[in-house]
């Protein structure tokens, strides 16, 4: 931690270039990242959750961009990635507002209804327990508060097995087997969907970019 901290990591192998470029594409209106990032800035919160937050790229973009924001919590459960995003946040100048917090995305280390609005970019097929997820996700929230989340619009099977049989599967064990399919979970939940928007990826694939509302 010590050694994140002294941003060596990032100094090595020109990664503070890749890693610490802020704002990401500045301009690029088109880009899903930018969008999604003004998707989370629009709700206006003052109080921000980003789940699964891996390296921190998303969260520490959007604290840069937005110097509303009063406190920031990012989970993750990782080690080295707690100390990448704490240093970006400092790279950044706001580690006082936020946080690198080591937690579970299915038992939030959070208050019930504390938070304005939630994000999560691209995690949610890593998530085992999603019926879960979105349970804790719904408590966290303010009445009132947006979910906003960037998501593979099919789950990735890596062509070890058909799309079919590995949707059939995932929807019995509490995967994400979709977006159609998280989009009904959420509504069970008591999340409202405000919109749902399809992006192209340089891949080939589709994303999707989720706006939701607590009730």
């Amino acid at each position: 931690m010590k050694y994140r901290d002294s941003g060596k990591w990032f100094r090595h192998g020109n990664r503070d270039d890749r890693h610490l470029k802020f704002p990401w594409k500045s301009g690029d209106e088109s880009n899903s990242f930018n969008i999604f990032m003004k998707k989370i800035e629009n709700t206006e919160p003052e109080s921000l959750l980003d789940l699964a937050s891996g390296g921190g790229s998303a969260v520490s973009h959007q604290v840069f961009l937005n110097r509303n924001l009063r406190q920031t919590l990012a989970i993750e459960r990782d080690l080295k990635c707690l100390g990448n995003i704490q240093y970006r946040f400092k790279y950044v100048g706001r580690s006082r507002t936020s946080e690198a917090v080591g937690g579970d995305v299915r038992q939030l280390p959070v208050r019930t209804e504390s938070i304005d609005t939630v994000m999560m970019l691209q995690a949610l097929p890593e998530i085992s327990g999603i019926s879960v997820f979105l349970k804790e996700t719904y408590r966290a929230l303010k009445v009132g508060g947006y979910f906003i989340i960037m998501v593979s619009e099919l789950p990735f099977t890596g062509d070890l097995i058909s799309l079919s049989e590995f949707v059939q599967f995932a929807e019995n064990t509490d995967l994400y087997s979709g977006y159609e399919k998280f989009q009904s979970d959420a509504e069970e939940c008591g999340f409202r969907i405000l919109e749902s928007e399809r992006f192209a990826e340089k891949s080939g694939e589709y994303s999707r970019l989720i706006s939701f509302s607590k009730k």
